[in-house]
Parts: structure tokens; C-alpha cells; sequence
């Protein structure tokens, strides 16, 4: 198996546990939004999470982490409203510390995104 599908397949894996989490700490309701909001919610705190330890590591700059942040969520069509939506709740950062902790620790998440 490449490292690449079995990096596809651990960040899958991870989407089904932190979409869970996300949703108990966000306290999302159960609709016809649901698995867009499971989308949204997942590929908002990875993204997040990757730019924030990016940033911390001094991997990259604030700035560069950012735009790659952006950038990745444009691609997969995470709306700017969306986003804000999600980053804005009481509980994001919680949800953030937890994906990161999940993860390794910042220094364990940069090094995953490097391979």
C-alpha cells in the first residue's frame, strides 16, 4: 500500500471520529444537512488544526498557513460563510485541542503532513 492511500485512509478514519465528536461538542441536530454539516465540520478543524500547528511549529509563517488553510477548503467548497459558522461556536477550540491531541501533538500532526 503507498504511503499516500494509507495517509488518505488514517485521515478517513479520523473524519469518522472527530465528525462524531464535532457534532456532540457543536450539538448539531439531526436533518437532511446532516452529512454536509459532518463534511463541513471535519474539513473545517482539520484545516484549522493543520494552519494553527503549521503556524506553532514554525513550520510556516501565520500567514502561509493560512492560505494553504483556505486554499484547501476552497477546494474541497467549504463556503467562507460555513466556515465562519464552525469557528465561531463556543466549543470549536475544544474540538480543535482535541483533533491536535488525537493527532499526537502539533509536532506529530506537521510531521504526518510532511509525508
Amino acid at each position: 500500500m503507498s504511503s499516500r492511500t494509507h495517509a488518505r485512509q488514517i485521515r478517513l478514519g479520523l473524519v469518522g471520529g472527530l465528525t462524531a465528536l464535532g457534532l456532540t461538542l457543536l450539538g448539531l441536530a439531526a436533518g437532511p444537512a446532516l452529512a454536509q454539516d459532518e463534511r463541513t465540520i471535519a474539513l473545517v478543524t482539520i484545516a484549522e488544526a493543520n494552519a494553527h500547528c503549521l503556524s506553532t511549529t514554525k513550520t510556516m509563517n501565520q500567514a502561509k498557513a493560512t492560505a494553504l488553510a483556505d486554499r484547501f477548503l476552497e477546494a474541497k467548497q467549504v463556503a467562507a460563510s460555513s466556515r465562519q459558522a464552525v469557528t465561531s461556536h463556543r466549543d470549536f477550540q475544544a474540538l480543535k485541542a482535541d483533533y491536535i491531541k488525537q493527532q499526537g501533538g502539533c509536532d506529530a500532526l506537521v510531521k504526518a503532513l510532511k509525508k
